[in-house]
């Protein structure tokens, strides 16, 4: 990560959600299995330092940004990755609704709860 980056620019990286889960080329299930992917990084800062070694490219996020910081924009991340996940969820379920029922179960724990937690309002 350049450090000659501003603290927008920053915060973006930090916050942006991967390639493989936004790109609207690649097939809206590949899509929806990145983004419950992402949620392995735990609901409570559980894998803070993976999941922040993953934004940056760095082996030790800590060496350039404190934790503080790193738990700020983890928060901002998963909301960012909540929001995306209602929207595949919508799509998966005009598109192809028994491959999401396949996917659902399949999810790990954590996407499972995020599953729950932002499909309450349908």
């Amino acid at each position: 990560m350049n450090s000659a980056l501003t603290q927008s620019e920053i915060k973006s990286i930090m916050t942006r959600l991967p390639e493989r889960a936004t790109d609207p080329f690649t097939p809206l299930a590949k899509r929806l299995a990145a983004t419950l992917d992402l949620y392995r990084y735990g609901e409570n800062n559980t894998l803070l330092l993976d999941w922040a070694a993953m934004q940056t490219g760095l082996k030790d996020p800590l060496s350039r940004f404190n934790r503080h910081e790193l738990e700020e924009w983890f928060g901002r991340f998963r909301f960012d990755l909540d929001e995306h996940l209602k929207k595949l969820l919508r799509d998966m379920r005009r598109e192809d609704a028994a491959t999401l029922r396949t996917m659902v179960a399949a999810a790990n724990p954590a996407a499972k709860s995020a599953l729950r937690r932002v499909d309450t309002g349908r």
